[in-house]
């Protein structure tokens, strides 16, 4: 029997797997991408003239221009070359431009003096192995990248205990699909009021189309307004057939018992990692057929 109890006790303190923290093949993957241009910066080691030899290097080979804001650890995003650097003496914005092609002198020059001013090329000339360097920068870089991959830890926890259980039933499942699309892929009524919102994940299983959300709740903030958009939108797919089901964890709930005892009242389907892991996914089944099988 799952129940408020039986959530509250098996909740876990992080939502931070093994692989949360370094996406290591990414990481790889970049350094391999500069393989070239990383072998040939080793000249500047010990190098009597680094800013000279630095001009001839961008002028030869045009893709190291791009490597420089890289070796700064600074990833330039969009499709934009550019990066804005304020002047220390003038206090004036000066505008970088790290690009591979169409590369004049003065630009190769203003590269280079970026190189200078932020002290890269000073240890680019004491750097041994400048490829082992920069695989150490990307693994730093990555580091930001986990804000995004908290976001979706949760959904990368869930999905194994949904793909086995959708198997079970020879059922399948989408993710971050609106209702519109997974709809018209299922064969069923789409539910209108949600039709462009999209689910974290969406499952056809022994015939019935069901909607899981995921989330993780560290005790920051406050979930009574997530919780009731839940019902919300539970409440709505249940008039079309659809059922919902609501995976989340984390030791902030043990302070908000109030929204966990409501959300069971008002959605039931409510359930922990490890109660996925001890057959809530089949209680949850269970649930939503005799509901739906009751409202025809």
């Amino acid at each position: 029997m799952f129940n408020t109890e039986t959530f509250l006790q098996s909740l876990v303190g992080t939502n931070k797997s093994h692989e949360f923290f370094t996406n290591w093949e990414k990481a790889r993957k970049n350094q391999s991408g500069y393989k070239d241009e990383l072998a040939l910066l080793s000249v500047l080691t010990n190098c009597d003239n680094p800013t000279s030899e630095l001009k001839r290097l961008i002028k030869s080979y045009p893709r190291i221009n791009s490597l420089l804001p890289l070796l700064n650890a600074v990833r330039i995003k969009g499709s934009s070359s550019n990066l804005l650097v304020l002047d220390e003496s003038s206090v004036d914005d000066l505008q970088y431009n790290f690009s591979s092609s169409d590369l004049n002198e003065a630009a190769i020059s203003k590269s280079v003096s970026f190189a200078e001013k932020t002290g890269l090329l000073a240890e680019l000339t004491k750097i041994k192995n400048h490829s082992d360097y920069y695989f150490g920068v990307e693994v730093g870089l990555d580091s930001n990248a986990r804000k995004n991959r908290s976001g979706t830890a949760m959904e990368s926890l869930a999905e194994p205990h949904i793909r086995d259980f959708v198997n079970k039933y020879n059922g399948r499942y989408l993710t971050q699909t609106n209702f519109a699309k997974a709809s018209k892929i299922f064969g069923v009524e789409m539910p209108v009021q949600q039709s462009n919102k999209k689910g974290d994940f969406m499952l056809l299983v022994d015939g019935k189309p069901i909607n899981i959300e995921t989330n993780y709740f560290d005790g920051s903030g406050s979930k009574q307004e997530i919780m009731n958009s839940y019902i919300s939108r539970a409440e709505d797919l249940e008039k079309v057939g659809w059922g919902f089901g609501l995976i989340t964890d984390g030791l902030g709930w043990k302070k908000n018992r109030n929204q966990i005892d409501h959300g069971y009242t008002r959605i039931g389907n409510i359930m922990n990692l490890s109660m996925c892991k001890n057959g809530a996914l089949d209680d949850m089944l269970k649930k939503i057929n005799k509901t739906l099988t009751g409202a025809l």
